[in-house]
């Protein structure tokens, strides 16, 4: 038997954590059986309402019963596009919608700070919730997001939407699983663009009732640090999900500079981020997200780097736009070689060879259902968008009561990297991360 006092307590509170959410999944029982559609209402239909909706739509066992959205337009255009000329219920408070509809789950897809309020009072009504990535605005809103899933018996999915996405599955069960990077010392990722991410105004009203002080706080909330954490939140969660989803482990400091350089606008988020995690066994993850210069080698304004003694593996889910896909790996010199790497698509980067990642021969489990294989081609195009992959499972976890590829404890450690990113370069110091920042008590 285990002496307790060798136990690592952070590992141990984790571990119970996790597993007390999936009890509590287990435990209950989904009204949306087995040939019942998964009734749901859409909060938030601005632009990535709008991705989520549009795929969503090609999920035949969702049928979305209502709308919602504080811009009255918006939310009649989202119920437009469910059933034209339909009597999709809209509304302009997500309260009065939860109250008066019969539904089975919501998609949140609003302003991050309002991810946390909304998710939570669905809960309370009784309802299953996808809720667009990052997950909250603090840590804290995070952990209180999963203990009211918790206490509500039901599903919560995060939209890490690379989690569904067949290349990156590929890269994690062949190169990262199989050992032929060797032993992984460093990781690099960017994502970086040339505009000012600020979106012309097209609406009036007034907002203040939502905290909007005008229409341009509410169009440009990812420029303002009252409802957003800019760069951080919006895209480096994404690859810090990857990061930790590749590594299977969480960082334990944290270090990065970042302001507002360029863009004179009066935005109080940083135009730019220069950030550095280190992660045990002396991993370190180099990471940066700007507004000025959108080149990337590898593909169309980002793509991850992971290092190893034997090999290094390169990623981009944008080449070049969102239905492209390509990976390489790039052995090390003087390493041995499997016999299947003979045989593989190459190609010469830099005057390096590369071998080209095909994730059709992905085998193992499958994805929401399908084999990996089948959910894009040997070019690495998408047969289907990973946003469609993503309610694809949504349904299964709702109706089987299963942890989805990305639920709210996953959700919660790519948030909660981003946040302490962000402490760090305001800061400007290194930041050492709490042993109880994954922790999640009732």
């Amino acid at each position: 038997m285990m002496d307790n006092s060798g136990l690592d307590r952070r590992q141990f509170l984790k571990t119970a954590a996790t597993v007390a959410v999936g009890a509590h999944v287990a435990a209950s029982s989904a009204r949306a059986q087995d040939g019942q559609k998964l009734r749901m209402g859409l909060v938030g239909c601005g632009g990535q309402g709008t991705v989520l909706l549009t795929n969503a739509l090609r999920v035949p066992e969702i049928e979305w019963v209502a709308t919602c959205d504080i811009v009255e337009e918006k939310a009649k255009g989202a119920a437009e596009r469910i059933e034209e000329g339909g009597n999709v219920p809209t509304f302009t408070n997500y309260q009065d919608m939860l109250e008066s509809v019969e539904m089975d789950a919501v998609a949140i897809a609003v302003p991050l700070h309002w991810h946390a309020p909304i998710a939570i009072a669905a809960f309370e009504t009784g309802l299953h919730v996808f809720c667009e990535k990052c997950m909250a605005y603090t840590v804290d809103e995070c952990k209180d997001m999963i203990r009211a899933q918790m206490s509500a018996n039901k599903i919560l999915q995060i939209g890490h939407h690379l989690r569904y996405h067949p290349l990156y599955w590929h890269a994690k069960r062949t190169f990262v699983e199989g050992g032929l990077l060797g032993q992984i010392t460093s990781v690099y990722a960017q994502w970086n663009r040339n505009n000012s991410w600020r979106r012309p105004v097209a609406i009036e009203g007034d907002f203040t009732e939502w905290g909007y002080p005008d229409a341009d706080h509410l169009v440009n909330w990812r420029l303002y640090q009252e409802y957003s954490g800019g760069l951080m939140t919006e895209l480096a969660s994404h690859q810090i999900d990857v990061v930790t989803w590749m590594l299977d482990r969480t960082p334990t400091a944290v270090q990065g500079m970042g302001g507002v350089d360029f863009y004179d606008d009066g935005r109080t988020v940083p135009d730019n981020v220069h950030v550095s995690f280190q992660y045990p066994g002396g991993v370190t993850f180099d990471y940066i997200s700007g507004t000025t210069n959108a080149f990337s080698i590898f593909g169309n304004q980002c793509h991850e780097v992971i290092k190893g003694t034997e090999g290094t593996l390169v990623m981009t889910h944008l080449n070049p736009g969102p239905t492209d896909s390509m990976g390489w790996f790039f052995p090390e010199e003087g390493t041995q070689r499997e016999i299947w790497m003979d045989m593989a698509h190459k190609t010469d980067i830099g005057g390096h060879e590369a071998i080209l990642l095909d994730a059709t021969v992905t085998e193992g489990p499958p994805l929401a259902g399908q084999p990996i294989s089948t959910l894009i081609d040997e070019e690495g195009h998408l047969q289907k968008m990973t946003y469609q992959v993503e309610f694809e499972e949504f349904v299964i976890s709702c109706r089987e009561m299963k942890l989805p590829s990305c639920d709210g404890m996953i959700g919660m450690k790519s948030a909660a990297d981003a946040i302490m990113a962000n402490q760090a370069i305001a800061t400007g110091e290194t930041l050492p991360f709490p042993e109880d920042m994954y922790e999640v008590t009732m």
